[in-house]
């Protein structure tokens, strides 16, 4: 992986091929840097030492750079050669075996190399080694794709990335948002300060040192703002950090030079041409008229720069409202997608401890879910083998007598569990016909099955599979269907195909002497609120050198969710901080407009003119120009449908609700 990568170690060295050959490989590993930070204070002594992971000690040859977490972005803070898999709970006998879906291949491309023939190459030599394997005929004719590191780390983060540059893009559209208020308003200091400029000029200034003095004045204040905006972002860029992107290991402060370098630019771009505007304004500017007039309010000619302004800030407010309003309705959408699992309420909890057989890891599990049904806010709990729910899959052969096997869909199985009586309950499942297992079904060890919708549709194309007969992987013994459930999701809330399960009691012949993986908890309250306390009542129950993970399903599909709650949360406060600029751009620019016509509107009053009649002048100036800004923004957001289509999920781009309600 490190060469592959092309990293060097901070201390020490990587592993060598050596360390990673047969079944156990090497006791040796490399720490992660945050981990040597903190762990052992940068001590460059701890090579040679021993840590000890369950019953395994393994000796530190290296220590990882700085930033570097392999593939994925979430903090490591050990790394072990992959033939140390089975000693930390994955599956025994895996090199010999071809179903071991866990492991990903990545690799590094020579530098005279064409995709075309790495592709060809590699698609061989996995079709030939498929051949050998025994596996369907579906997966043999399998290929290899030639894909960008990145979409190796999944399609949350791939898609996170990009809700993070739609991010960019409204941020930066409410940054100029802000900077055409900005400008405004020194446009207006300007003209208010026109008498003073008058009086400037009339007594032998120059028009080109006033200019400079208003730009020095302005990049004064605009360089303070700046400075200000990096300080904020210095402080609490590490809490936005973890409420954004809990998982990602940052190891750098939110206050980069690409963060100063940008900020800066922008500040002294916006004062340079706020800045020449003005100029161009005082080389034309009449010192008579000025003096005669001064801030009077006479009727001015209508400001094009300073309508265009506005225009842009209610355009820009546009683009953010429309934007949040659409993640807002996407995570809406994927908040309802059916899962078969109620994911507020369950909590999953598994546990590891080396050395014991699988009747003696049974036992401890059944001693943890007697412990865990008397917790006080646990309403239903489960044992549950071989395929768990979001955590893993198992497949299998099913045969039914009589009925043609129709053609495997790579990801949809079948797959199979064995669990207790309590299942449905726990999870929340639905029961569609036909009866639940029963406590008899485990006790006499009974060949019954439970099948999802999908199987039911699939094998029985409609009709009734209610007491057919079931042929499990080598099994020549029936096993009769009692009934037919609620399809659950097995890892993804979207984008894989459905799966075909089937459920057997726990005592199943079929799964005898296999190894409970885990226990399912249902909570009468919110799940995550749950989890303290069931990890303290099952820890107490453990050997010392054991793992235990408990963890809510809730907390399991977050990151799935995240990019549009991420999108969503972000994107709403800048919705309303875009709303905030334009209205206090608008009161400026009518406040402004008001002051300029005051003449005028006092000889309108003096003709007899009403206070609804002057109002009317003022509100139509507004409505005129957000009404032009509002439209302008819809046809950018209109424009930008092709872009943003990706990040949506159940909801167009265009859609006219959406639109309407943001406008």
């Amino acid at each position: 992986l490190f060469s592959v990568l092309g990293v060097r170690a901070e201390l020490g060295r990587f592993f060598v091929s050596e360390e990673g050959e047969g079944t156990r490989g090497a006791a040796v590993a490399i720490l992660g840097y945050s981990f040597w930070r903190g762990k052992f204070a940068a001590d460059s002594g701890v090579l040679g030492r021993a840590v000890s992971i369950g019953d395994v000690t393994y000796l530190v040859v290296g220590v990882a750079p700085e930033g570097f977490t392999g593939v994925d972005l979430e903090p490591i803070d050990l790394f072990l050669p992959v033939s140390a898999a089975s000693d930390q709970g994955g599956p025994q006998g895996w090199t010999e075996s071809y179903g071991s879906t866990w492991l990903r291949i990545i690799a590094r491309l020579r530098d005279n190399a064409t995709d075309e023939v790495a592709v060809a190459q590699a698609t061989a030599t996995v079709r030939a080694t498929n051949e050998r394997s025994g596996l369907p005929q579906v997966i043999l004719a399998n290929s290899v794709l030639l894909a960008p590191l990145s979409a190796a780390r999944g399609t949350e983060r791939q898609l996170e990335v990009k809700v993070s540059i739609a991010l960019g893009v409204v941020s930066l559209a409410v940054l100029l948002s802000a900077c055409a208020n900005v400008a405004f308003i020194l446009l207006a200091k300007g003209v208010e300060r026109r008498r003073e400029v008058a009086v400037r000029l009339a007594l032998g200034a120059n028009r080109a040192r006033l200019a400079g003095q208003m730009m020095v004045e302005a990049l004064a204040l605009s360089v303070a703002g700046g400075l200000g905006a990096l300080a904020v972002l210095h402080w609490s860029g590490g809490f936005l950090r973890a409420i954004l992107l809990p998982d990602v290991a940052w190891n750098s402060s939110a206050v980069d030079a690409r963060a100063i370098v940008a900020t800066m630019s922008l500040v002294v771009v916006t004062t340079v041409v706020t800045g020449l505007a003005g100029a161009v304004r005082f080389s034309r500017s009449d010192v008579v008229t000025s003096l005669r007039h001064g801030d009077r309010g006479i009727s001015q000619p209508r400001s094009v720069v300073r309508r265009g302004l506005l225009v842009a800030q209610a355009s820009f407010a546009m683009l953010a409202v429309a934007s949040a309003a659409l993640f807002v309705e996407s995570l809406r959408n994927v908040q309802a997608i059916e899962t078969g699992i109620d994911l507020r309420r369950v909590v999953v909890a598994r546990v590891e401890v080396s050395g014991l057989t699988s009747g003696e890891s049974n036992a401890l599990y059944e001693l943890v879910a007697q412990k865990v049904a008397g917790l006080p806010r646990v309403e239903h709990s489960a044992l549950i083998m071989r395929s768990v729910p979001l955590v893993h899959a198992y497949g299998i052969a099913v045969r039914v007598p009589g009925l043609e096997t129709p053609p495997r869909i790579a990801g949809s199985g079948p797959y199979y569990s064995a669990t207790t009586p309590e299942f449905l309950a726990t999870l929340g499942t639905k029961l569609i016909s036909g009866r639940n297992l029963s406590m008899g079904d485990l006790r006499f060890a009974s060949r019954v099955a439970l099948i999802n919708e999908t199987m039911s549709k699939r094998r029985w194309a409609g009709a009734n599979p209610i007491g057919s007969c079931l042929l499990m992987g080598s099994d020549s013994t029936c096993t009769e269907v009692i009934g037919v459930v609620q399809d659950v999701i097995k890892f993804r809330l979207f984008g894989e195909p459905e799966p075909q399960m089937a459920y057997l009691p726990l005592t199943h012949p079929f799964v005898k002497a296999k190894p409970v993986e885990a226990l399912l908890v249902r909570t009468s309250g919110r799940a995550s609120e749950t989890v303290p306390q069931l990890r303290r009542s099952i820890a107490a129950l453990l050997p010392t050198q054991s793992r235990l993970t408990v963890e809510s399903y809730e907390e399991t599909v977050e990151p799935q969710v995240r990019p549009w709650r991420l999108g969503a949360t972000v994107l709403t406060y800048f919705g309303f901080a875009a709303l905030l600029i334009c209205t206090i751009g608008l009161y400026g620019l009518m406040n402004y407009l008001v002051m300029q016509r005051r003449h005028e509107f006092g000889v309108r009053r003096a003709l007899g003119a009403g206070t609804w009649g002057i109002a009317s002048i003022v509100l139509h100036e507004g409505l005129l120009v957000v009404g032009i800004g509002v439209l302008a923004g819809g046809l950018v957001a209109v424009g930008a449908s092709r872009f943003i289509s990706s990040l949506l999920y159940g909801v167009s781009p265009v859609d006219g609700g959406v639109m309407a309600l943001s406008a």
